[in-house]
């Protein structure tokens, strides 16, 4: 009858008629409800108390955080009448896969609300947070549009968005948003009487104006004429007085609806139209000019204009304090270190930035992020900014070149899908396109995206954009290498088909590295970001295993230089290495060469392994990491002094590693040698066993599996197969020196 925490009703009443394919539709919700609660719909202190729940449920309750929809499917299926849950699996797995289609709109729909949760005292800040908020909540709905959260978010971020400007007197912009939001509830309609009775205000006080100049030229008048040529002067200035009043009010309605307008443009990508209303902002006055001209900055970087970025810059007030100048240290930051070669001076003005807490919540942690000692935590620091400002540029320029450069290609092609959403034809977009494609290996597809970009940036960026398009092809093309080197043994045959590859190949990327290189010394332009810590990595990578010596001549290297390095790559320099790791730890590649090192640590190895599956890392990285944990438990046990008391932990953080091998289709021989390794120092004869088994199924003509299912047997005591399968292996390798010392065991000691 299964647990009574999960049990359907009709199970806990023992109606075996009831009991039908929608009551495995409950036992599913059940798991989903524990998921999404942390314990089953009937958890209780007895197994009676249990039943009695099942019996009679009370329908679910969810928190706040829970996904709208999932928690919908999940009180779907614990519906008490089975007529009201999805008709079987297939419908409700169905329903699990529109919500894993819908997260990326979710997740959008959900950082908006955040924004529009969050209170702003600041009018101007107000402004920018709401119109993030409307941004993300339309970008989610592009996504998905019947998204709910969506739905109801855009239209309550509208509703706030009126009341805003009907308290600064913004009636143009209330009145756009109004028809945009198309109330029909009472607060709706109680806004747009709102609306109506200001607007009614506004014609009465200019009523009242007129009445008053009116007034005053009656009553002088009614003076002698006199009295009436000595004032009429008097009478003249009051009128242009009241004139310049109604005028400077018309002009700041102007300024905040056009500062609006910009704040929406830019959230969606349009820098060019953004910048064209900062720019009629400014021309009305508006109240705050640097904040104006903060947002003509972030437009212009946008538009790639760095003339123009240099001149506002040059601009702006120094003697700002606050906010303004936490914000224009980022910015000056930012474009120093992104764009000299001396970055050292920005990185000064960035820290100052973020150490004075003045920046908002986004910028905060870009600035953080760009500090950041690892790459990792420059990860999550971008989410979290991204998190709160889905559209802001610095955070997704600099994760896109910290995701290209470490080679990540699904969450690459992620982020640059999104930003297609966001803003098509923005040259951010095009070019996390085009290094989508790159990292894949496939130069000449990516450059071609990168072509479209001629009209719209500089020469010495559309050089950068091929070089970067050329580099993340050939690192490809090296870890392509690499990883068959580590993974498949040292075949001479393999390394030398390799290593020709590697010198075609690097003549192409060393021609383009000059080219780069010229165009960054003449005008010092970049396209991509990347953080000061990945440099150290990247470099510290190259001196590991040699290469820095071949890529600093700036020309294609000799054969016997080739071979260098992947002889080398058996004895890296632990020193630069471990550099490169305490940047980036979720280098499985870096993991790698580390645990074949006759110098390395094998615990310290094999903690760190073990640490780097948790996250994603570059290219083939859990595969990488974990044939690196598999190698240093082999080591650690057999060559590294592994204690008694280090084996249960050993065994534990290995055994859901080989899980995953044996689920496996497509692993190396030296990958499952690994592993029979372990399970053989463990004694683990029936897993020694099954992986023999898949290593045959999957390499048929290799003796090797044919050799550990003798061992198992003999290990197990069953004799007569173990010596029919050494004679087996000898048959094909007479020289086979585990299998002779085998036979030479079998006959000495059958026991």
């Amino acid at each position: 009858m299964g647990s009574p925490a999960y049990m359907a009703p009709e199970m806990a009443w023992g109606d075996g008629s009831s009991i039908s394919a929608k009551t495995d539709v409950y036992l599913l919700g059940a798991i989903l409800h524990e998921l999404l609660t942390g314990q089953p719909p009937h958890a209780a202190n007895s197994l009676w108390t249990s039943v009695l729940s099942a019996a009679k449920p009370n329908p679910p309750v969810y928190d706040t955080g829970v996904p709208t929809e999932l928690a919908s499917t999940a009180r779907r299926a614990l519906s008490i009448e089975p007529s009201e849950r999805q008709a079987d699996v297939r419908e409700f797995a169905a329903d699990i896969r529109k919500f894993r289609d819908h997260r990326q709109s979710l997740e959008l729909s959900h950082a908006a609300s955040l924004i529009l949760d969050r209170q702003v005292r600041d009018p101007d800040r107000q402004y920018r947070a709401l119109a993030r908020a409307i941004e993300g909540f339309r970008q989610s709905l592009v996504l998905w549009p019947e998204n709910p959260d969506a739905v109801s978010g855009l239209r309550r971020a509208q509703l706030v968005q009126v009341k805003a400007a009907l308290a600064l007197g913004d009636l143009e912009l209330a009145a756009e948003e109004l028809e945009a939001s198309t109330p029909q509830d009472e607060e709706g309609q109680r806004l747009i009487e709102e609306l109506q009775v200001a607007r009614r205000r506004a014609r009465r006080a200019r009523a009242k104006a007129r009445l008053l100049v009116w007034s005053i030229g009656v009553i002088i008048l009614s003076l002698t004429s006199a009295y009436l040529l000595a004032r009429e002067s008097d009478r003249l200035q009051t009128q242009a007085q009241l004139s310049k009043v109604q005028e400077s009010s018309a002009r700041m309605v102007a300024a905040n609806s056009a500062f609006s307008s910009a704040q929406r443009a830019a959230r969606s990508g349009s820098w060019k139209e953004a910048l064209e209303d900062y720019e009629r902002a400014q021309e009305y006055g508006y109240a705050d000019p640097i904040l104006i001209t903060i947002g003509m900055i972030e437009s212009a970087a946008g538009m790639s204009d760095l003339e123009r970025v240099a001149e506002l810059l040059s601009d702006v007030a120094e003697i700002c304090e606050g906010p303004h100048r936490a914000k224009l240290d980022l910015l000056r930051g930012e474009i120093l270190v992104d764009r000299s070669r001396t970055p050292q001076k920005g990185l000064d003005l960035i820290r100052a930035a973020v150490a004075s807490g003045d920046l908002d919540t986004a910028d905060q942690a870009f600035g953080e992020a760009v500090l950041a000692p690892t790459l990792q935590t420059s990860f999550d620091l971008l989410e979290k900014a991204l998190g709160f400002d889905p559209s802001h540029r610095m955070a997704n320029a600099l994760l896109l070149g910290l995701l290209a450069g470490t080679g990540q290609a699904q969450r690459l092609q992620e982020l640059a899908e999104r930003l297609q959403v966001r803003y098509p034809n923005d040259p951010q977009s095009i070019l996390a396109k085009s290094l989508a494609i790159a990292v894949q290996g496939k130069v000449e597809e990516a450059i071609s995206v990168i072509d479209s970009l001629e009209s719209r940036v500089n020469a010495s960026e559309l050089a950068h954009a091929r070089w970067l398009a050329h580099n993340l092809s050939f690192s490809t093309v090296i870890m392509g290498s690499l990883h068959a080197s580590l993974l498949m043994g040292r075949d001479q045959e393999q390394i030398l088909k390799g290593a020709f590859r590697l010198v075609k190949e690097m003549g192409a990327y060393l021609e383009e590295v000059q080219k780069h290189e010229d165009a960054m010394a003449a005008e010092g332009h970049a396209l991509l970001r990347i953080t000061p810590a990945h440099k150290q990595y990247v470099r510290s990578v190259q001196r590991a295993i040699g290469l820095d010596k071949v890529i600093d001549k700036g020309r294609a290297p000799r054969m016997q230089e080739i071979m260098g390095i992947l002889s080398d790559i058996k004895a890296p320099k632990l020193i630069d290495l471990d550099a490169a790791l305490r940047v980036h730890p979720e280098d499985g590649s870096l993991l790698m060469i580390r645990a074949l090192s006759p110098d390395t640590d094998h615990r310290r190895a094999f903690e760190m392994a073990l640490e780097s599956l948790k996250h994603e890392g570059l290219w083939d990285h859990r595969r990488m990491a974990r044939f690196a944990v598999m190698l240093n438990a082999a080591d650690w046990m057999s060559l590294g002094g592994a204690t008694p008391e280090d084996r249960p932990f050993i065994q534990e953080s290995v055994e859901p590693i080989l899980q995953d091998l044996l689920a496996e289709d497509d692993l190396s021989e030296r990958e499952l040698q690994a592993a029979i390794y372990v399970t053989t120092l463990f004694k683990q004869t029936e897993r020694t066993m099954a992986i023999a088994w898949a290593w045959q199924r999957l390499h048929p003509d290799s003796v090797e599996p044919l050799y550990w299912r003798a061992d198992a047997h003999s290990q197990r005591g069953e004799l007569e197969p173990a010596r029919e399968l050494v004679e087996a292996v000898l048959a094909k390798n007479p020289e086979h020196a585990y299998a002779l010392n085998l036979r030479s065991r079998l006959d000495d000691d059958p026991k």
